[in-house]
């Protein structure tokens, strides 16, 4: 059973920089005491101690889910709001902390994962939980013994898009220290199963929670470095990655110390800024500022629940900013890439003949590597008005493009004149997705062109 204890330092060598929480003496290490600095955020109110995972909701980075009552049968996560400076860090917590979802057992791995089901370390039972959203308790607990895993793990996150391996959950044993590569399936439920789980690496003394450490990060290599909260050492240690995106142990080097039992990890999606928890009577929640902060991106047109007609060129607009430079900004539509460039603002032109509700995001990637999608935006494609033409714009062969509003059980022709005397019958309009379609193969942008449909 794990224990609490107190590592206490002073800091009397040259280039250490430390806090002093509850316990004991945290100190950052050289040569990272140079580019990083230690917060201490203090206990979050009504949260049971021990502290063990945490994560930000969702659909809010302004709300930290942290587990309390870590290790133990009663534990649970609790959402508590957390106040920001003007540039974006975390300065404390607003309120007392609320109760999120019951988390038995949970120890320093708590991370969404996809279809939004936040996944749990379980300690000392060597299962991972599952909780799908908008549910308090545990949907599917996986028994990790049954995949040849041997000690029971104290984290868990997921490779950030990007990195190699990416989309796998990556497991630790607190035990034996064993880092494991986890395929997942979906079940019928909503959740999901377990599949090729692979041994990776090893390190010592008891590792609990783990970051990807964001690209542009001074003194870390992009997609290549991991910080561990390594219980055992009273330490967070940083490591280089193995191509599966695992800590290779050769490469350890201290990032801080003197930790009462380090436990849970995250990173700011706001601020970029590093947190941990320590568990045990020296219970805190420590922010480390000083790495890449992500961009922050938005989607500028359409506003959010506006309505197009379909077939229309409408503008799609996205803007970006960053404390360096915004290399790349893209829009997508369902997650589709429609257009992209360099810098901010980006500006596209964009139909569609589909009627049917589009979800609109702006993704941005600084000159660091770090990659930031921005909230959704709700837009609405409805049918042209019954008995309507729409001009939709000239295709890339050049042919003109229209669209039209008719009854479903009739027939439509597309007309054109030059002059307003003589109609000439172009052809048919085909019916498509619910909308009458032409394509005017003989458009000029030499000469006015007026169209008609006709039953």
């Amino acid at each position: 059973m794990k224990t609490s204890h107190f590592v206490t330092g002073f800091c009397f060598a040259l280039g250490l920089a430390s806090v002093p929480p509850v316990g004991g003496q945290i100190i950052l290490h050289p040569p990272y005491v140079t580019h990083y600095s230690l917060v201490d955020l203090g206990t979050v109110s009504d949260v049971p101690r021990p502290y063990g995972g945490m994560t930000f909701m969702a659909d809010d980075p302004n709300t930290l889910l942290i587990a309390g009552g870590a290790n133990a049968a009663g534990g649970q996560l609790f959402a508590v709001n957390v106040a920001r400076d003007l540039d974006g860090h975390i300065i404390g917590f607003t309120g007392p902390a609320r109760f999120f979802a019951d988390a038995p057992n949970n120890d320093g791995g708590v991370a969404y994962g996809p279809g939004g089901v936040l996944f749990l370390a379980r300690y000392p039972n060597n299962e991972i939980g599952q909780i799908k959203p908008g549910h308090i308790t545990t949907d599917r607990v996986i028994d990790l013994s049954l995949h040849g895993v041997t000690a029971s793990p104290g984290g868990l996150n997921f490779v950030p898009p990007g990195w190699p391996n990416a989309g796998h959950l990556i497991i630790n044993g607190y035990g034996d220290g064993n880092f494991y590569s986890v395929g997942l399936k979906p079940d019928a439920l909503g959740t999901y199963g377990v599949t090729n789980v692979t041994a990776q690496t090893q390190i010592a003394s008891g590792p609990e929670g783990f970051i990807f450490v964001p690209p542009g990060s001074v003194l870390f290599s992009n997609y290549n470095s991991m910080l561990v909260c390594s219980y055992g050492a009273g330490e967070i240690q940083a490591f280089q990655l193995t191509t599966n995106s695992a800590p290779d142990p050769e490469t350890k080097s201290v990032f801080i110390s003197g930790l009462s039992g380090a436990e849970g990890a995250v990173i700011d999606p706001v601020s970029g800024d590093f947190l941990f928890s320590t568990f045990g009577s020296g219970d805190r929640v420590i922010a480390v500022r000083g790495f890449n902060r992500p961009p922050n991106v938005s989607v500028a047109n359409p506003t959010n629940n506006a309505t197009w007609r379909c077939c229309l060129q409408n503008f799609l607009a996205a803007v970006a900013s960053d404390d360096g430079q915004v290399s790349k900004l893209e829009l997508l539509i369902n997650d589709a890439l429609v257009a992209e460039g360099a810098g901010s603002p980006l500006v596209a032109q964009w139909e569609t003949n589909r009627p049917g509700t589009y979800s609109v995001t702006a993704r941005a990637t600084d000159n660091g590597g770090l990659v930031s999608t921005s909230s959704p935006v709700t837009l609405n494609i409805v049918a042209p008005v019954l008995n309507t033409i729409v001009p939709g714009g000239l295709t890339p062969n050049r042919s003109f493009h229209l669209c039209g509003g008719g009854e479903t059980n009739l027939n439509y022709f597309m007309e054109a004149t030059t002059n307003w005397n003589t109609w000439t019958t172009l052809g048919p309009m085909l019916r498509t997705n619910g909308i009458l379609e032409f394509y005017d193969t003989g458009a000029s942008n030499r000469t006015f062109r007026f169209y008609r449909m006709r039953r």
